[in-house]
């Protein structure tokens, strides 16, 4: 404790040293206030702890530089949980963070008794978009759709990229028909959409969708993802360039395809 006090007392140069009472209640503000999830929870900690406390101006410093330290920490946290859950290529989610918001999306929507639509989104011939451009172009076609998905999305729904050239699209309370005519538009302005790259027109861009619905197709996001693949694959295999809805018959519900049906 008195090396606790000589280094608040001496963080204050010129001033009183700080009484043990109030040295105590820094080491609890110390304590306490890294761990609160955010700099709203840190500013309600602050007040709670010191409602009604006449502070001398020794610990109004000391508990300014607490705070100041704990909220770069809470910060830091944030950066370094952004960095961990964003893909950085794209600015979207990454496929480990879509997967814990799929698991929360569907717990959600079984206590509201509410569908889920999943869309699993990927670029059609992306391997001769690279050959024949480059990767630097493969990137920017692969930034292009990421745009494209976030202007696209509304309300709690989340895209990301799941791997390579292969996108999701979670949308919450939307039947699979209803995410399907949204898609429709998306996938159009995509085609559309001209691409330079170095001074070059790229090759029109285009993108197969497949789309799955909850409760109907899957009650896991494993289940979903791989009937939102499997219809994927149908949409590659008839053609390229459209949207398929998984087919219930296919597969059950509660199994999903069956194991390396649909890899691709």
């Amino acid at each position: 404790m008195a090396a606790a006090e000589h280094d608040a007392s001496s963080s204050v140069e010129g001033g009183a040293p700080l009484t043990t009472a109030e040295l105590l209640l820094l080491w609890q503000l110390a304590m306490r206030l890294p761990r609160c999830d955010s700099v709203a929870d840190l500013e309600a900690a602050v007040c709670q702890a010191t409602a009604g406390l006449a502070q001398s101006p020794a610990m109004q410093q000391a508990v300014a530089a607490t705070v100041a330290a704990a909220i770069d920490a809470i910060r830091n946290r944030e950066r370094l949980q952004d960095l961990a859950s964003c893909d950085p290529l794209t600015g979207l989610s990454n496929r480990r963070f879509m997967e814990e918001e799929l698991d929360r999306q569907i717990h959600l929507m079984t206590q509201l008794s509410r569908p889920m639509a999943v869309a699993m989104l990927d670029i059609d011939s992306f391997r001769s978009c690279n050959e024949a451009h480059g990767h630097l172009a493969g990137d920017l076609v692969l930034r292009s759709l990421a745009v494209l998905l976030q202007g696209f999305r509304r309300g709690s729904e989340m895209p990301c990229r799941y791997g390579g050239e292969e996108f999701v699209l979670i949308m919450p309370a939307a039947t699979a028909a209803e995410a399907g005519a949204r898609l429709e538009p998306l996938q159009r302005r995509l085609a559309e959409m001209g691409i330079h790259h170095e001074g070059r027109l790229l090759q029109p861009v285009t993108a197969s969708i497949g789309v799955a619905e909850f409760p109907t197709h899957g009650t896991t996001a494993t289940t979903l993802l791989q009937a939102a693949d499997a219809a994927l694959y149908q949409a590659k295999r008839a053609g390229r360039n459209r949207i398929c809805t998984a087919n219930p018959a296919d597969f059950s519900v509660k199994n999903g395809p069956p194991a390396g049906r649909y890899q691709r």
